[in-house]
């Protein structure tokens, strides 16, 4: 079965295999594995060390926790804030009012709707104690499309910051500049929390991916 210039090592990896593709076989770490494409991003996969459920809630972990008590706490500070803006607004209005007025509606969906649905399918996951693929497959596919609500979110607030950034440059003087660039600094915080929140499901959509397509053996 062995050729004669297979190694001691070789042969140990073999044990308890039924077939046994010597010059093929690889170690990394504690793993066993065969390479079958240069590609293939085995090592990258081997890294995560776990099966399907156990990556799919450490994701959903650290996405819930981000959402509870950064995304959320930031977005209700905000609306907070621009709610207090609006009697200024109506008494001194100025080229971003309407802009003021249109994020705020955009953000309350956001946080009301967009983070709390994802936060609701985020729990109904981490309840789950069993590796059941079709579930994991179910509630991953939800959170995924809100991920791209998400996104739009993200865009919102990107574009928020831009503008009053620019507003604050150009007529530094204004009256309600100083509370304009309070609320500045929030959306560029809660932007900087979208990120964060749009980078981890970028990951766990990536890693789903790599699951999904890699196949090996230890």
């Amino acid at each position: 079965m062995f050729q004669n210039n297979t190694t001691s090592r070789q042969r140990k990896f073999c044990e308890g295999f039924l077939f046994f593709p010597i010059r093929q076989l690889k170690k990394y770490g504690g793993f066993i594995y065969r390479q079958y494409s240069k590609n293939a991003k085995i090592k990258n996969l081997l890294d995560m060390k776990m099966p399907a459920l156990d990556y799919h809630v450490s994701y959903a972990a650290s996405l819930s926790e981000c959402i509870e008590e950064q995304a959320m706490p930031q977005a209700k500070k905000i609306l907070t804030r621009m709610e207090g803006f609006y009697s200024l607004i109506q008494q001194n209005p100025s080229d971003v009012s309407d802009l003021i007025v249109h994020y705020y509606q955009e953000l309350t969906v956001c946080n009301n709707v967009v983070l709390r649905n994802l936060n609701d399918e985020l729990k109904l996951l981490l309840k789950q104690q069993k590796d059941d693929s079709s579930y994991l497959t179910h509630q991953y596919d939800h959170i995924m499309k809100v991920y791209k609500l998400l996104k739009e979110c993200l865009a919102q607030t990107r574009n928020m910051a831009n503008i009053l950034d620019d507003y604050l440059s150009q007529v530094p003087n204004a009256y309600g500049n100083e509370q304009l660039s309070q609320l500045l600094n929030d959306v560029k915080n809660l932007y900087s929390v979208q990120q964060k929140i749009c980078l981890l499901l970028k990951e766990w959509e990536d890693a789903k991916k790599l699951h999904t397509l890699q196949t090996y053996y230890n």
